[in-house]
């Protein structure tokens, strides 16, 4: 049995985007080691000091001149680490209208759009742990987002996971927020946030160009993509669940 880690970053909690993802990916602790000495090997290679999905699309900051050719290259290479070392990625997200105008129904919960989704992709973790005989532990880390209005202390998200009821008998043995978020491991989280955020930020479900965006990362990788983008239907279930003090499954 072997020692997995998860890691999660977010995308869209400034508080003009449309749209907040949570996404990461999971691995063995060895294979996450492998993956980080791989990864910088790659951005040596081409003086980067840090990946980042939105700036190599805009071809800016570090990327800025790049050409096709030299972008699409970098970008191979690192799709190729994914898809050697990593198991699974798992991303959610929702549009925050939809959240905001759930929220006005339950005035005395306070909660957010970001602790929902990190409570959402906690629980994903969970569910595919349970069943995978050669998993013993999880360890779940989380790039914590700039602050602003939408952003919950670092104490009330730690509460709010350690309160979860599933965690009794989960294999998640730790859950770590942290605001070093330049490793290797984050910068894949990143990536994972990219294509969900594009899909959903331009269409949503309703647009079959940008659900290409997520199949073909997920095709690239050669890994499953699990996850769900949550409607207001989903969003109101989670509001009663967490207004009666449940456990944070959302159906």
């Amino acid at each position: 049995m072997a020692f997995f880690k998860a890691y999660f970053d977010e995308s869209g909690t400034h508080e003009s985007s449309p749209v907040v993802i949570v996404a990461g990916a999971i691995a063995e602790d060895v294979s996450w080691n492998a993956l980080c000495y791989s990864w910088n090997a790659v951005l040596k290679e081409y003086g980067v000091k840090r990946f980042h999905a939105t700036d190599l699309n805009a071809r800016r900051g570090e990327f800025s001149g790049w050409s096709d050719e030299k972008r699409n290259e970098f970008y191979g290479k690192l799709v190729e680490i994914m898809r050697i070392h990593l198991t699974i990625f798992i991303g959610n997200g929702l549009r925050r209208s939809d959240f905001d105008e759930v929220s006005l129904e339950f005035p005395d919960v306070k909660l957010t759009d970001y602790q929902m989704l990190l409570e959402q992709a906690t629980y994903t973790v969970h569910l595919w742990a349970v069943p995978e005989k050669n998993v013993e532990e999880v360890a779940i880390f989380v790039a914590y987002p700039e602050q602003n209005t939408q952003t919950p202390t670092l104490g009330l998200l730690q509460e709010g996971i350690k309160d979860s009821g599933f965690r009794k008998e989960s294999k998640i043995t730790d859950f770590i927020i942290t605001k070093r978020v330049e490793d290797p491991p984050f910068q894949v989280a990143d990536a994972a946030c990219h294509p969900l955020f594009r899909f959903h930020k331009y269409g949503g479900l309703l647009n079959e160009h940008m659900m290409k965006t997520v199949l073909q990362f997920a095709n690239e990788t050669q890994k499953t993509y699990t996850g769900r983008f949550f409607d207001k239907n989903a969003i109101r279930n989670w509001f009663l669940l967490r207004r009666d003090d449940h456990d944070i499954i959302v159906t």
